[in-house]
């Protein structure tokens, strides 16, 4: 079930090409190394609303 939620989602990443630039731009913000320490990570509203809306459209259970 889990893998068929997980092709879902990424069956709909085309639909919303229009996000993406702005959460890379996000990212790239506060990604001066390879994995961002989480005092940095932590403070991504649009990156976290993203995810969100991700999981409401897209429940796992």
């Amino acid at each position: 079930m889990l893998a068929m939620t997980q092709q879902q989602s990424h069956s709909e990443h085309p639909l919303l090409p229009a996000k993406e630039p702005q959460v890379r731009e996000e990212l790239d913000d506060v990604t001066d190394e390879v994995i961002a320490p989480y005092a940095k990570a932590k403070n991504l509203p649009y990156l976290r609303a993203c995810v969100d809306e991700s999981l409401r459209r897209r429940e796992l259970a």
